[in-house]
């Protein structure tokens, strides 16, 4: 008996942390695609819209290796590009893919902004709380996220994300050559 409580007690452990790992791999893989996102809007390397955002996505700017959601089946979409009255959602209106229509990613091209979706937890709460993790958001529910903001250029966003320039005073070095003290200074010459 003991055996198996020890047994289920190390699956249980194990299971913590290979979520663990797959909500980490999934976090990362929002800001691998969030960073390609911003690179191609400031060097201009892919079609842009008309607020400097890439118009869409492409796995292919990743090599061989694309951004995986480990949260979600692999048999899911790879990527959602929002469009019309999305424009000013700064979530996509389903966090949860479900089923095999509803892609692991979602990209809105009027902001810039990249999300991943999570596969159905045991709850709605945990569903939450990955999804708020992995998107380094904070909603307060799966159903309602009325969250919009006004179509940002991509100029305006990358420029928000860097730190404040800090002015500072410029430094001038002056030396100053100060009369030598009468003990120091050499013997004048007498002839």
């Amino acid at each position: 008996m003991m055996t198996l409580i020890g047994a289920s007690v190390l699956w249980h452990g194990r299971a913590e942390d290979d979520e663990e790992s797959r909500i980490i791999a999934t976090h990362r893989a929002v800001r691998r695609v969030e960073g390609e996102v911003k690179y191609r809007a400031v060097t201009e390397q892919a079609a842009l819209n008309g607020y400097g955002w890439p118009s869409t996505i492409s796995s292919d700017w990743f090599g061989s290796m694309p951004p995986q959601n480990h949260l979600v089946p692999a048999d899911r979409p790879w990527m959602e590009v929002a469009s019309g009255t999305d424009a000013s959602q700064i979530h996509p209106t389903l966090l949860i893919s479900t089923t095999k229509e509803i892609p692991a990613f979602w990209y809105n091209p009027a902001n810039g902004i990249v999300r991943a979706r999570v596969g159905p937890m045991l709850s709605d709460r945990r569903s939450l709380e990955i999804y708020n993790a992995i998107n380094r958001s904070g909603l307060s529910s799966l159903f309602a996220h009325d969250e919009k903001v006004r179509p940002i250029s991509a100029r305006e966003a990358i420029t928000e994300d860097l730190p404040p320039v800090v002015k500072q005073d410029p430094v001038i070095n002056v030396r100053v050559n100060r009369p030598e003290d009468e003990s120091d200074a050499p013997a004048p010459d007498r002839e």
